[in-house]
C-alpha cells in the first residue's frame, strides 16, 4: 500500500525516535501543525521537507516519494496521487520566489481560506 507524505513523515519521525512535540519545536511550528502535516490535513513546503529530512536523518526523496536515492523508472502518476503531485509542484515553484513574493503568496492563500469560511 502506498503511503502519503504525511504517513512517511510520521514513520520517519518514529523511526528516528523523536516525539511529535520535540519535532514540532525543532521545526519551529506548533504540535498541532505537525499533527496536521502528518495526517495530510496541511501541505508541507519544500523547505520543510529539507528540514524534516535533516532532523530525521533520511533523504528528502524518501520523504517525498518513499525511496531513498535513485528514482526508479516509474511514472509519478502511478506512484503519487494527483494532490501530492500538485503539492510538490507548488512547493517547487514557491521555493523559487523571493521572500517578499513568498509573503504575498501566503497572504493571498490566507485571504482565499477566509473567503471560504
Amino acid at each position: 500500500m502506498k503511503r502519503t507524505i504525511g504517513e512517511r513523515l510520521k514513520k520517519a519521525r518514529k523511526d528516528a525516535k523523536i516525539r511529535q512535540g520535540a519535532a514540532a519545536e525543532k521545526m519551529e511550528m506548533s504540535r498541532t501543525t505537525l499533527s496536521a502535516i502528518e495526517s495530510d490535513k496541511r501541505l508541507v513546503w519544500a523547505e520543510e521537507i529539507t528540514k524534516f529530512a535533516e532532523m530525521y536523518k533520511v533523504s528528502a526523496n524518501e520523504l517525498l516519494y518513499g525511496f531513498a536515492d535513485e528514482f526508479p523508472e516509474i511514472e509519478f502518476e502511478a506512484f503519487l496521487g494527483n494532490s501530492e503531485i500538485r503539492m510538490i509542484n507548488y512547493s517547487l515553484l514557491y521555493d523559487r520566489l523571493n521572500d517578499k513574493d513568498k509573503d504575498k503568496v501566503m497572504k493571498y492563500i490566507v485571504s482565499l481560506l477566509e473567503q471560504q469560511n
